[in-house]
């Protein structure tokens, strides 16, 4: 099976790459099981074999946001994004946990060059909004929402946050609100809405195996 980790290890690793390869292997199974410290650890040990491995220093920052670590997840993500400019999820995880450390504008900075990057990523248009609702901008945040909405209909958690943004806006009590909301049929609606808040209820029972928003 081909790794899902860049970098060629038979040059940067004294381990036997069979060796790395079953723990890259083992890192990924752990991280996908939401056992987050057996990951995190894993991850950590690839990163001392290859410093300079961009999904081994990205995932770790993941982990560090799920573990709710932003300042961590932070140094890890702005290196990251030194190994590869122009990874747009990277950018957007940067964005995440710049927000979470309550640094707004420069998340706003790494939600942008998402876009920037792929004009196409609904969930980067949904961290941008998530931004800018961080900053009381809160039409433009609107905005945002109705464009990763557009990008992806079925978007369970950007239906969700795109509610409570308006709920606090006011926005849907206005007569133009039908104008900002893109179109859906009212059953696919709730049936989005519906999933969202059953994910939502499930991360608050389980906040162990929580993953934050759709971003990861």
């Amino acid at each position: 099976m081909e790794s899902p980790f860049r970098g060629d290890v038979r040059r940067h690793s004294h381990m036997n790459p069979v060796q790395l390869q079953r723990l890259i292997k083992e890192a990924a199974e752990h991280h996908g099981a939401g056992r987050l410290e057996p990951a995190a650890q894993l991850y950590r040990r690839i990163r001392q074999i290859l410093p300079n491995n961009f999904d081994a220093v990205q995932l770790s920052g993941v982990i560090a946001i799920q573990q709710g670590k932003p300042a961590e997840a932070v140094e890890l993500l702005a290196r990251a994004m030194k190994l590869d400019p122009r990874s747009a999820p990277c950018a957007m995880r940067l964005g995440v946990a710049l927000n979470s450390c309550g640094r707004a504008v420069e998340a706003e900075k790494y939600s942008r060059l998402a876009i920037q990057l792929d004009p196409n990523f609904a969930e980067g248009w949904s961290n941008l909004a998530s931004c800018l609702k961080s900053q009381d901008r809160l039409l433009e945040a609107i905005e945002c929402h109705h464009r990763a909405l557009t990008l992806k209909p079925n978007f369970a958690m950007g239906w969700y946050n795109y509610g409570l943004i308006l709920s606090i806006s006011g926005v849907s009590r206005k007569p133009s609100a039908r104008m900002i909301a893109p179109s859906l049929p009212i059953p696919l609606m709730r049936k989005v809405t519906t999933a969202a808040l059953k994910r939502s209820t499930n991360r608050i029972a389980s906040p162990r195996r929580s993953k934050p928003t759709s971003a990861f």
